[in-house]
């Protein structure tokens, strides 16, 4: 039976392969990025693209019933989804960068 896997971060990198091979072995895979326009090509085999930040509660809610309404219940989640460098001592970091 083909899984249903969310797969954060599939623009690029591990993400973006898993959602690939994903796809290859028969399984549905729901691509997901921070931006639309980090999934305009990528990958194209994924049953579902979706938007999602995930320091954003409203934008993890409204991806799931965006792909539970589409494709039925997730049955797997990868987490890959990664942040982008932050230069410099962690005591010069505002808190609510720190969070993300």
């Amino acid at each position: 039976m083909p899984e249903i896997a969310l797969i954060t971060g599939a623009s690029s990198g591990i993400g973006y392969q898993t959602a690939v091979l994903a796809a290859e072995r028969g399984h549905r895979g729901i691509a997901t990025a921070v931006t639309e326009e980090l999934l305009v090509d990528r990958p194209d085999s994924a049953a579902l693209k979706l938007i999602i930040d995930i320091c954003d509660e409203s934008s993890i809610d409204t991806a799931l019933q965006q792909a539970e309404s589409t494709l039925g219940s997730i049955t797997c989640l990868i987490n890959n989804a990664g942040f982008f460098c932050q230069p410099g001592p962690v005591e010069l970091v505002d808190g609510e960068r720190l969070h993300r």
